[in-house]
Parts: C-alpha cells; structure tokens; sequence
C-alpha cells in the first residue's frame, strides 16, 4: 500500500499535465476551478499561459530536482485563484454550491502544493496542506448529505444502490477531514478517502466522457479527481508515522546536580 500512496506527487502532477492541456485544446481556463467573468471570455493569450502553467508545474512534480520549485508555483498560483476569483464569487453569490466546491478545491490545491514546497517537513507548509485539505474535505462531505438527490445522479446507473453511495461517500470525506485536521490517524484518512477518489477516476469518469467525449467539463472534472487522489496521498506520505514529518518528541535531557 506504502508503494501505491508514495505515487502521489505523480498523480498530483498527472491531474494538472490533464487540466493544463485541457485548457489549450478547449481553449478554455479549468471550468469551474479557475472561475471567469460572466461571460466566459479569456483572452487566447491568458489560456495558453494558464496552460503552460500547469503542464510545467505537473511535469516539475515527477522530477525530485524541480519538485519545490513547482510545488511551490502551483501553490502561489492557486492561492491567487481562491483570493482573487473564489473568494469575490461566494461573497455574491453565497448560495452556489458549485462556487462553494470548486472555491474549496483550489484552497487543498493550494495547501497541498505549499506542502511539497517546503523545505522543512512538520512546519507551516505541512500545517497548510493539513488545513486546507482537512477544510475541503469537511465541505465535500456536507455537499454530499445537503444534496444527496444530486450526487446519486452522478453515480453510473449499474451499481446497486445509488441512494446509498452519497451518504457513505459524504461520510468518508468527513472522517478523512477530522482525523487530518486534528492529527488523530490522519495518515489512515488521508488514505482512505485518496482510494475512494482513485476508484472515482476508474469506475464513474470513463463513463461520463464516453457519453459527452468533446465535454471541457467532463475531462477538468477528471483531471480535478488525479489531482485530489494525489493530494490525498501525499497528504499520508506526511503524516504517516515513519515519515520524517511526524517529529518523535525531544528526549529531556537531565542535568546533574551537586552531589
């Protein structure tokens, strides 16, 4: 299982190669990621750049040399996106619950990038990637009980009982988020809910772009489920108790005293 979640900054950097080529052939920003003006409308130009962003950022997570650094690019990148896009969005229209998803999906971005960006594990940068992701997690889990009706039509129509998958799939993202966010086993709910968006990429996204193949939607929204399977998974890799993240406690030392 070690060999499996230690593949997390690949898939992390696997999700943005996919967004950042997405945006260049559909000549479009991430949708609903990287929110626009009303009208839609991004300059050519703005695209392309956005694009080269993302591919290079990816393909600077596979390489150990050029992981910080790109790391550390993503980070800065959507960090401005929440605070410049997201944040001004909710604040009209605080009743989009899509804005409220997409709006918490750039900050775990954000925070699990600043977490590969930091030279020194077990600081802030760990602490905004437990922050941010333990945040997005926890709203991802109340969008799935708020709106149960919703999810379930998500679910491909040949597994059995789909009224049942929100309510377990809105429980794993709330277990997940509380164990991170307070440290308790956050290694184990980091894990789990990383497998439960691996088998989302495998059994629900093939099947919705076979249906709309020419969909931006569809294939950001695959991209966006590589991208939090492998914040999920670098998320374990840090909190795991054998990971030089996890500081064991100074020893205290005793000093003699006269005799």
């Amino acid at each position: 299982m070690n060999r499996l979640i230690r593949t997390g900054p690949f898939l992390f950097g696997a999700g943005f190669v996919l967004l950042g080529l997405v945006g260049m052939v559909f000549l479009t920003l991430v949708p609903g990621l990287q929110p626009t003006a009303e009208d839609g409308r991004v300059a050519n130009m703005w695209v392309y750049l956005n694009g080269i962003i993302l591919i290079l950022g990816g393909v600077g997570l596979w390489i150990r040399r050029t992981r910080q650094i790109a790391a550390l690019a993503l980070a800065l990148t959507f960090t401005l996106w929440t605070l410049a896009a997201h944040v001004p969005k909710l604040i009209g229209d605080a009743d989009d619950v899509g804005a409220w998803v997409s709006g918490f999906e750039a900050l775990a971005i954000a925070g699990v990038a600043s977490t590969l960006s930091g030279r020194s594990v077990g600081r802030w940068p760990d602490l905004a990637g437990r922050l941010c992701l333990g945040a997005a997690l926890f709203a991802f889990g109340l969008v799935h009980f708020l709106y149960h009706d919703f999810i379930a039509s998500m679910i491909p129509g040949w597994l059995p009982a789909k009224h049942i998958w929100p309510w377990f799939t809105g429980s794993v993202n709330i277990v997940a988020a509380l164990s991170i966010l307070t440290g308790h086993k956050g290694h184990l709910g980091a894990a789990g809910v990383g497998l439960m968006y691996a088998s989302w990429i495998i059994l629900v996204h093939p099947g919705r772009i076979a249906v709309d193949f020419a969909s931006s939607f569809e294939w950001s929204f695959l991209g966006i489920a590589i991208v939090l399977t492998g914040a999920a998974w670098i998320m374990f890799d840090r909190l795991r108790p054998s990971s030089p993240a996890v500081k064991a406690p100074r020893p205290i030392q005793m000093e003699a005293g006269p005799e």
